[in-house]
């Protein structure tokens, strides 16, 4: 398995870190991961407050256990080892660093092209959206509300931003972006709204 390396190179690059997604069918993600050799793969799950998640917690110290930024190893009863990542963390990484100015810390781009090659990476990536709602007792929570399950570039991303955490690639520390401010346009069909700086 590799991708193409830099432009005229002929080297491929092999990926330092995969993950397999196994949340949908568990055991053919962890024996691809034991084919394959642990270490480069790794069989993962999303935990979060989408609905279908199981509900992240912040991990605890336990025999066999490796706790990271928003992701832990956890052993398995069977000998094999799940990776576990805080995906509510994970996607938002991704639609901030979308959101970033392209040279602000965190800030993620996708190479130049006609838009309309871009357009189902884009509906997948925000196939989610995070939501905050005040409760009595708890104040304000967010929870990412899924707008169509057709998201496997967004989890894809998101997995993408926790396995580039694990191998020590870390955002460039600068001075944080201005948050943005919603300017409210009306029109003859309601109200809409644009961020700008």
């Amino acid at each position: 398995m590799g991708f193409a390396g830099p432009a005229g190179s002929g080297t491929p690059i092999r990926p330092d870190l995969v993950l397999i997604d196994a949340g949908w069918e568990p055991q053919i993600a962890h024996q691809f991961v034991a084919e394959s050799g642990p270490g480069r793969y790794w069989a993962s799950r999303g935990l979060g407050t989408a609905r279908g998640q199981g509900n992240w917690t912040q991990p605890r110290a336990a025999k066999g256990r490796t706790i990271g930024n928003e992701w832990y190893l956890n052993p398995q009863a069977d000998g094999t080892v799940l990776l576990l990542l805080h995906a509510d963390h994970w996607k938002r990484a991704v639609h901030d660093g979308f959101a970033a100015p392209p040279t602000s810390a965190g800030s993620l781009q996708i190479y130049h092209a006609d838009p309309k090659e871009h357009i189902a990476f884009a509906r997948q990536i925000l196939a989610e959206t995070c939501e905050e709602e005040f409760l009595p007792g708890k104040g304000i929570i967010q929870r990412w509300r899924v707008l169509h399950r057709n998201n496997h570039w967004l989890d894809c991303a998101a997995g993408a931003r926790c396995a580039a955490d694990m191998v020590g690639i870390r955002l460039v520390e600068g001075r944080a972006p201005a948050p943005r401010k919603a300017r409210v346009q009306t029109s003859g069909r309601g109200i809409r709204t644009k961020y700008r700086r």
